[in-house]
């Protein structure tokens, strides 16, 4: 199965698949945090597909990093653990409202900073 990567924001650095788990609905184009291990970083979350998604439905979302430089200076210790097929937290006002599961890595930077060291 194919999947367009579509996005409304064309600077997105991951696609993931996110499964929602918070009480209310979730709006496209919202700020959330995920949670790299010990680190929370500032992220925008786009939906491919949805404007809204609901408790327990699972999107594609493409996710921006926001002050990019200075969040891959913060996890670089960490870089390494983000990898295809594993599970973040979501967090919106210090509350885990979910998880995203990464897919792809788009943004090359990422990848740089992998191999870096």
């Amino acid at each position: 199965h194919a999947h367009k990567y579509e996005s409304k924001n064309k600077y997105i650095d991951i696609v993931g698949i996110m499964k929602y788990t918070g009480e209310e609905y979730c709006e496209d184009s919202q700020n959330f945090e995920i949670k790299i291990f010990e680190n929370s970083i500032p992220v925008e979350i786009d939906f491919f597909e949805r404007k809204i998604i609901f408790c327990n439905e699972g999107v594609w979302t493409g996710i921006k990093i926001k002050s990019f430089e200075e969040t891959m200076e913060l996890i670089k210790k960490d870089i390494e653990k983000i990898r295809y097929d594993k599970k973040f937290e979501i967090i919106k006002n210090n509350k885990v409202v979910g998880a995203v599961k990464i897919i792809k890595i788009v943004n090359e930077k990422i990848i740089k900073y992998k191999n870096k060291e």
